[in-house]
Order: C-alpha cells, then structure tokens, then sequence
C-alpha cells in the first residue's frame, strides 16, 4: 500500500491517504469513497461474473451506457465466440477508464487423487457435500 501510495504521488502528484477498514465498512461505504483496494473472486466461470456482476457489486457510481450495451448483448448472445468479443470490448472500456486497476491474478493448484471428482464450479469453493469418492 505505501509503494503504491508513493507512486500514485511520485508519478502523478495524487496524495492518497490509507485507511483500514474491516469488510462491513467498506460495503457500508463504498458509495462514498473514491477508491479502493478489494479483491474479487468469481461467482461462476464466466467473464459476465467479472464484467457483470463484479463491477457492478464494487463500482456502483460507474456508469458508461456502451459498456452497459455490450454486456445485455453478450448476456443473450447464444454465439460463444461472438460473446467472448462483445466481453472482451466491455473489459477494454473498464481499462480505459481505468474503473478498476487489476493490481494481482492468482492461480491455484490441487493435488487431487484419481478416485477423487470434484464438482465443476469455481476451484476452492466446493461444498464437501459435492465432492465424489469413487471406490478405490
């Protein structure tokens, strides 16, 4: 945070002040702060939970009615391809305005036994009731 404070001044001459908060403040909040640092993981594997559901979730003042179109469009575009396009313009739109400045990605791994079958869905976040043991 203090790197990122310095280079925000350093760079472009925005003082920044920092304060903690727990979760619940922040949701409370959100609609009066100017910016924020949060993470977000998705809801379902599908860059609508990112675009769609994400943004609109952590940046509600936002608003840019292209942006808003491409998104309706891609929701009822049955055409795969044609829908990662129409995602992949909204994404460009939210760079350019820099709505969000996506800071760090992760990636996970899991060692998981053959006779193990996990249900699809978004990695870490299963229900151990979903989990299948097969005979082994």
């Amino acid at each position: 945070i203090k790197y990122l404070q310095s280079q925000l001044f350093d760079n472009l001459n925005v003082e920044v002040s920092v304060e903690r908060m727990d979760f619940e403040n922040v949701i409370l909040t959100l609609h009066s702060r100017n910016a924020f640092i949060m993470g977000y993981g998705p809801d379902y594997p599908d860059p609508d939970s990112f675009l769609r559901v994400g943004v609109r979730a952590q940046v509600p003042r936002w608003r840019n009615d292209k942006y808003n179109q491409l998104l309706e469009e891609a929701q009822r575009t049955l055409d795969q391809l044609e829908r990662m396009r129409l995602y992949q313009q909204a994404d460009k739109i939210l760079i350019e305005e820099a709505v969000v400045i996506p800071m760090i990605y992760w990636q996970e791994h899991y060692l998981v036994k053959p006779w193990v079958t996990l249900p699809a869905g978004i990695a870490g976040f299963w229900y151990f009731k979903d989990i299948i043991l097969e005979p082994h």
